[in-house]
């Protein structure tokens, strides 16, 4: 369902008994929260829009394997790595509160190898990609909307 905003995941995680970085869900893991939201999907993948609540490790990746959604190339969480050989994970932009109390805004357009394997997705939906690598804010995930 592209384009509507998506619930949040609240999945507690855990590190993985038997791995030194792997994350696993678990009842008595720290509570983590991730939210999401679907802006293009096309010829099998999907381009999401995703704001991590809390700072888990590998929250993202843990968050998305857990809903049968790995990441592409994520080899780790059993994302497909046929056609990328590293998790297709960007962080395009960043917010944070400065010790001035202002908001800087930071924004990085995602690699060119990625912002190919989303073309189609994109096409598809028939979004503005100069627009979405630019100001990524605009159809990014808001926090508080509905929960599981």
């Amino acid at each position: 369902r592209q384009g509507q905003p998506f619930p949040h995941c609240f999945i507690p995680l855990a590190a993985q008994a038997g791995s030194a970085v792997r994350q696993c869900v678990a009842a008595n893991g720290r509570p983590s929260q991730t939210a999401y939201r679907v802006l293009a999907a096309g010829r099998g993948h999907s381009l999401v829009a995703v704001r991590p609540l809390t700072g888990r490790t590998h929250q993202i990746r843990a968050h998305f394997a857990h809903i049968g959604r790995p990441l592409l190339g994520d080899g780790l969480y059993g994302g497909d790595r046929t056609l990328l050989r590293r998790h297709a994970l960007h962080c395009a932009a960043v917010r944070f509160r400065d010790l001035a109390g202002n908001r800087p805004a930071l924004c990085c357009p995602p690699p060119a190898d990625m912002r190919f394997l989303a073309a189609p997705c994109i096409e598809e939906a028939a979004l503005d990609a100069a627009a979405l690598w630019a100001e990524p804010w605009a159809l990014g995930c808001q926090a508080g909307r509905k929960t599981v």
